[in-house]
């Protein structure tokens, strides 16, 4: 399946007038009960709601190609101080699971997380982000923990989301993917429209990124040089470049670190790779893995011992 198609499949909903549970996060407490299944059908998709309420949606399926099951509910809403979304999620798949939650509004237009936004998780490792690509994001294997998705990383097939698309809601729904065989196995807890107090301010820094080379030469000779910055990003994925402290792991030999962000490698460090860190005056932190890469100049030593170094 073309990954194109995704939102195009979110228009599968039913009605439900149950009452949800109360809500942790605070001001619109949303339902789990109720949902249809959409999407490809098959005998091992499951759409279920479990005896504790929680929603559990699972299918796998043994052709390859991109596969879609979608979990909807017609259920109309009207955010009012409301700027976002959060739910409780477990992944149970036994490998990264792609999803994103949809949004129907008022005049039957599909939003979606756009691609190119990053959505918050908060899990038992603590704080990551997520970026959304090809209409998904990913939770992590073994995840298991809250996601947030604030309005303003929502937009259509036709441009930005706007102040007024999602002040009235008449449906909302999850969209899960798949590739190949790939199994899809995932647990809703709870989930609420939240409010700017329970959701991280998009706008602001979400988290370090060290850019540059993802790989170095490692000498015979001399040394080799490459210049990495740190970057922090918003989770609508502006970018602003940031000052920031680099080091290396101590076991990293031959391998050092210099102002403007230069990183040198000298003949004779060892390893396929090694760790560089950097940190923000703020605590920031990040990590990047960079590849040594066997150089293509060798050491030729003559029969007095001088180097003669050929291509």
């Amino acid at each position: 399946m073309n990954m194109g198609k995704i939102k195009g499949m979110c228009l599968c909903m039913a009605i439900c007038l149950l009452v949800p549970k109360a809500d942790v996060y605070g001001q619109t407490p949303l339902k789990l009960q109720g949902y249809t299944a959409g999407g490809e059908e098959g005998e091992n998709v499951s759409v279920i709601t479990n005896e504790e309420g929680s929603l559990e949606i699972q299918f796998s399926f043994g052709e390859e190609g991109y596969h879609t099951v979608t979990a909807f509910l017609n259920d109309k809403q009207e955010p009012k101080k409301e700027r976002g979304i959060r739910f409780t999620v477990e992944n149970r798949s036994g490998i990264p699971a792609r999803m994103n939650m949809a949004l129907i509004n008022n005049e039957g237009t599909v939003l979606q997380v756009k691609d190119g936004c990053y959505v918050r998780l908060l899990g038992q490792e603590g704080e990551s982000y997520a970026l959304t690509e090809n209409g998904c994001f990913q939770l992590p294997q073994d995840f298991s923990g809250d996601v947030e998705l604030p309005f303003e990383l929502y937009a259509s097939d036709f441009g930005e989301a706007g102040k007024g698309a999602l002040k009235e809601i008449m449906g909302y729904g999850m969209v899960c993917v798949t590739e190949g065989k790939s199994p899809c196995h995932l647990v809703f807890h709870q989930m609420s429209f939240a409010g700017k107090g329970d959701l991280k301010d998009v706008q602001e820094g979400a988290f370090l990124a060290i850019e540059g080379a993802d790989q170095i030469l490692r000498p015979n000779v001399g040394e080799s040089k490459e210049q990495y910055k740190g970057i922090v990003y918003n989770m609508l994925g502006k970018g602003e470049e940031t000052p920031v402290s680099f080091s290396v792991r101590e076991e990293a030999e031959n391998i050092l670190v210099e102002d403007g962000g230069w990183v040198t490698v000298q003949a004779g460090a060892q390893g396929d790779s090694f760790s560089l860190m950097a940190e923000t005056g703020d605590g920031m932190k990040a990590v990047k893995e960079i590849m040594l890469k066997e150089s293509w100049t060798k050491q030729v030593l003559t029969e007095n011992g001088y180097d003669a170094s050929i291509a």
